[in-house]
């Protein structure tokens, strides 16, 4: 029954109206008045409509050469302010300003002011902390996050703050002694509570696990609310991020239940809304969001329930790939697990990462995410029902030593543009921890293997050939032959195994393409459909080959 159709049943004769109410109108009327409080309730509850988020790690200001700061020197204030106004006017909603590691504020605490910090790190380590450009500023009596929140009123952007749930960067070492580098990074509760880190497990995924702290210790779970309610209640925010990410490892999976995880993280979160709600301006509607894995094989292992974080006060769900740009992921899985919430999905700047060791010496390839590919990630994240993008390290472009494409953002914002657009599909390995593992995936004559490769068209249908291309990871192509069919079709290969389209950047060291690594072949537009398309690898002959990465280009 409706409330109009309720409103009608309580209509009353002109006696009823002046004489006594009769009873079973009563019954109605009380009825009807729950009706419209829960209403008025489920109103009060907006459903975000941003598009572009913009995910600003604070660290980048001092580790990137930019134009405020072309040298890469020490931090100032200015510096902090530009960062947020080199986003104005180019089509981005919302600013998250991530405090560093979230150990240690970066901010005018109380809780754990910065003098208190510093005294304990000297008396702990022995020696007096590097790198303090950030925690002199504040030791001044500078505050990061009242500029950020300025700046973002002066640029009209949303202030977000993005706060770490567990990171681990930097934490083995607190075993250092004499250590005097990354001082944001390790606190004093941290290094006082060993017995309160997770320890190995060989359940996990994630190898460096033991050093992360047991969410299922209050204490542990207390000194992070505690200080993201500093900040609800101290700053004129707009909105509030836990990023779940930086790390996805809370608890020992033998020593909990699922129950008993969902129970912990649900009620934190609850936790949380109440404190960002409690320090909002009258009238203020605060935004609650997560950022986490995007694919929900991920989910019981840090205790998500999805719809009862929902409940919970959590209004937008970012999935990431942990680093690396991954289109094929648990979007659509998501939207329909919390309908009434916004789901974005994360962008990086690059789609691929690769880590060679020699002489005890790491290097680190990377693949950058051009625009073709950043168009298509939108436009599929639209087309599955997302909200809209989020973007993660965009300014690490600057390690490449050139500009972010700032100009994307209006694009990836308007999904009848997006329409009109190329398209570059990639399917790639997931940075670990917590992104969904695709790839890498041994293919021999014995190990055939399948994808699924979501492709949604674009006005007018595809209208010209595209080409697929498969590279590995590790083994040998000499002598190897592979056939790749999608959706039963068998694709003609072709040498050709150049860009599709022009690449800006360049591509590094193993992960260029080269005839020892790379097979190409033409896809035929009539063989593509709109929503899942299936394709299958198979060797005909060879040694086994990883494969690394797999792109799909289109016009």
């Amino acid at each position: 029954m409706t409330i109009s159709e309720i409103a009608q049943k309580c209509r009353v004769s002109n006696m009823d109206y002046y004489g006594e109410l009769p009873m079973r109108n009563l019954n109605m009327v009380i009825l009807l008045v729950l009706l419209i409080a829960l209403a008025s309730y489920a109103q009060e509850r907006p459903r975000a409509d941003f598009q572009v988020l913009n995910s600003n790690d604070f660290t980048h200001i001092t580790s990137c050469k930019s134009p405020y700061n072309p040298q890469g020197g020490g931090f100032q204030e200015s510096m902090l302010a530009e960062s947020v106004r080199e986003f104005f006017g180019v089509g981005v909603d919302v600013h998250m300003l991530q405090p560093a590691h979230s150990w240690v504020p970066w901010w005018q605490s109380k809780i754990y002011p910065m003098a208190e910090h510093l005294r304990w790190w000297e008396s702990y380590f022995g020696v007096k902390p590097d790198k303090m450009s950030v925690h002199n500023y504040i030791l001044a009596g500078g505050d990061p996050l009242k500029v950020f929140v300025e700046q973002c009123r002066k640029t009209n952007q949303q202030a977000f703050i993005s706060f770490r749930m567990n990171d681990i960067h930097h934490l083995a070492k607190v075993v250092e002694k004499g250590n005097s580098k990354c001082p944001h990074a390790i606190c004093r509760f941290y290094a006082e509570h060993p017995e309160y880190r997770l320890g190995e497990d060989k359940d996990h995924w994630i190898s460096w696990f033991k050093w992360l702290q047991n969410w299922t210790i209050p204490e542990v779970r207390d000194y992070k609310f505690r200080l993201i309610e500093e900040i609800c209640l101290n700053y004129d925010i707009d909105g509030f991020e836990l990023d779940f990410m930086r790390a996805p490892g809370l608890f020992i999976q033998s020593q909990t239940t699922s129950e008993q995880r969902q129970k912990i993280i649900t009620d934190f979160v609850r936790q949380v809304r109440e404190a960002l709600d409690k320090g909002a301006r009258p009238g203020q509607y605060r935004w609650l969001s997560v950022r986490m894995p995007n694919h929900s094989d991920k989910f019981d292992a840090i205790g998500f329930d999805l719809p009862e974080l929902h409940k919970a006060g959590v209004d937008m769900f970012v999935l990431s790939g942990s680093y690396y740009i991954q289109q094929q992921n648990g979007l659509r899985e998501v939207v329909k697990m919390v309908p009434q919430a916004a789901v974005y999905n994360e962008i990086d700047y690059v789609t691929r990462n690769y880590i060679v060791w020699k002489n005890g010496v790491r290097t680190d390839y990377y693949r950058y995410a051009t625009k073709e590919q950043l168009w298509t990630t939108a436009y599929l994240t639209y087309k599955q029902g997302g909200a809209g993008v989020y973007a993660f390290n965009f300014v690490y472009y600057r390690f490449l030593g050139v500009e972010p494409p700032f100009e994307i953002f209006k694009e990836l914002s308007d999904p009848e543009i997006l329409a009109n657009l190329p398209q570059h599909y990639v399917y790639t390995d997931g940075w670990q921890p917590g992104a969904q593992i695709l790839l890498p995936k041994t293919l021999g004559t014995r190990s055939p293997f399948k994808i699924d490769l979501f492709m949604a068209q674009p006005r007018g249908g595809w209208k010209s050939p595209g080409k697929l291309r498969i590279q590995t990871q590790s083994g040998d192509f000499e002598q190897t032959k592979v056939k790749v069919l999608i959706n039963d079709m068998e694709l003609v290969p072709t040498e050709d195994i150049s860009e599709y389209y022009p690449n800006p950047y360049e591509i590094q060291g193993p992960l260029a393409h080269t005839a020892d690594n790379t097979f190409a072949y033409i896809v035929p537009t009539e063989i593509l459909l709109e929503g899942d398309n299936k394709v299958v690898f198979k060797m005909l002959r060879g040694k086994d080959v990883k494969i690394g990465y797999i792109d799909l280009a289109i016009k």
